[in-house]
């Protein structure tokens, strides 16, 4: 705005009202292209978001909501047993590490035993 009033001090009454004008001329043009930004972009809508469109939209939101809702409460039921896990303490821990490392022991000695198998056949 002051730069406007300065530059309307030093121009005679003609030159302020051609550029009063020409502002305004401005203006309204700048409103009709925001109206008609306004109007494709409804059209884009309009043709994008069809009743075949937004079925298929609302068919895809369901399930996505469906499977959010599964996996919120799968996370939690597992968050459960972890905090009853951890409930048990460390010797519950000891005994779950003896435990895959017996198994891990298990698993060779047969792996041990079967190759001795085919390796004597």
């Amino acid at each position: 705005k002051q730069w406007y009033q300065r530059r309307v001090r030093g121009t005679s009454e003609e030159e302020r009202r051609r550029r009063t004008e020409e502002l305004s001329m401005l203006s309204a043009s700048a409103s009709k292209l925001h109206a008609m930004v306004g109007n494709l972009e409804a059209h884009i809508i309009a043709e994008t978001y069809t009743k075949d469109t937004v079925g298929a939209l609302v068919a895809v939101q369901g399930a996505l909501d469906a499977r959010c809702g599964q996996l919120e409460r799968e996370a939690t039921s597992t968050k459960h047993r972890l905090d009853a896990y951890l409930s048990l303490g460390d010797e519950f821990t000891q005994l779950v590490d003896q435990y895959t490392e017996l198994k891990q022991n298990l698993e060779t000695y047969r792996w041990v035993v079967q190759n001795l198998k085919n390796g004597a056949n």
